[in-house]
């Protein structure tokens, strides 16, 4: 039940801003670009039989261009990772409910073979109880994880 509660808490918990991964990502890209922007563009010689000109203010637009391009990216990473580990924690509650029910299930037949095994040792109205109350718990988790109406009612 509480690993059900807490399924539902992963489930609706919001992206975070950037992970540490992310965060480091951003910050080095932005350095490199805030050293190409201060970096003059006065050596840049390009190889042509003609000369061109290159205007330095060109290299402005595209790191803005660059920029908003690494932020995107940098928060897609992040997203897909924390989607991902997400995923993960939900695939370990399931796990574990599955084994709970497991479990149980184990607990229930247990006692319903031992019920069987006394009501059969001895027809007692104390045991022939005991197997009735056993094979109802049965019935009723078969019937809750198979989502079937009960089929073999008291009569």
């Amino acid at each position: 039940m509480w690993m059900a509660q807490r399924k539902n808490l992963t489930t609706e918990e919001p992206l975070p801003r950037l992970d540490q991964f992310g965060l480091a990502a951003l910050l080095a890209g932005r350095q490199a670009e805030l050293i190409t922007f201060f970096t003059s563009y006065g050596h840049v010689n390009i190889p042509a039989p003609v000369r061109i000109d290159v205007n330095q203010q060109i290299g402005i637009p595209l790191l803005l261009a660059a920029l908003a391009a690494l932020d995107g990216e940098v928060k897609l990473a992040s997203n897909n990772r924390c989607a991902a580990q997400r995923d993960r924690i939900e695939a370990r509650i399931r796990a574990a409910e599955d084994r709970e029910c497991t479990a149980r299930r184990a607990r229930i037949q247990a006692r319903l073979a031992a019920a069987q095994c006394r009501f059969l040792l001895a027809d007692s109205p104390r045991n022939r109880l005991q197997l009735s109350e056993t094979l109802a718990l049965l019935l009723e988790d078969l019937a809750s994880s198979t989502g079937l109406p009960l089929l073999l009612r008291e009569s």
